[in-house]
């Protein structure tokens, strides 16, 4: 059984470390700020099918591929 995560933790804990990828990807704060939002938009809309292992390196990808997309 998944247990879904907590979102507002994840936030909280990793969102310092998402919006500095999509800074240094995006070079521009307002782009980065919306990349951040949009992934945990993706979080939020997955949680219940997401777990809580290695959430940094789920994060670091998401905001990746919300950067360069």
């Amino acid at each position: 059984m998944v247990v879904p995560i907590d979102v507002q933790e994840f936030y909280e804990r990793y969102g310092p470390m998402v919006l500095r990828r999509c800074r240094g990807l995006l070079r521009d704060d307002n782009d980065a700020l919306d990349a951040m939002q949009e992934v945990f938009v993706k979080v939020i809309d997955r949680q219940h099918t997401l777990e809580g292992h290695a959430p940094s390196s789920l994060l670091y990808r998401i905001a990746t591929n919300e950067a360069i997309t």
